[in-house]
């Protein structure tokens, strides 16, 4: 599934699939997160978050 979504000002690119696996993992721009929790959103900036669920 895929989405584009603004939040606090920013652009969010989304990508979300299932995987199987046995947690949630997300990755911003690349970088997988050590949570499923983006930070210090800046305003105007756009972000791709790629999302694997189980």
């Amino acid at each position: 599934m895929k989405a584009v979504r603004r939040f606090r000002g920013a652009m969010f690119d989304v990508n979300i699939r299932r995987t199987g696996g046995d947690r949630v993992r997300v990755w911003c721009n690349g970088e997988e997160l050590a949570e499923a929790h983006v930070g210090n959103i800046e305003a105007g900036k756009r972000y791709q978050l790629d999302v694997t669920i189980p």
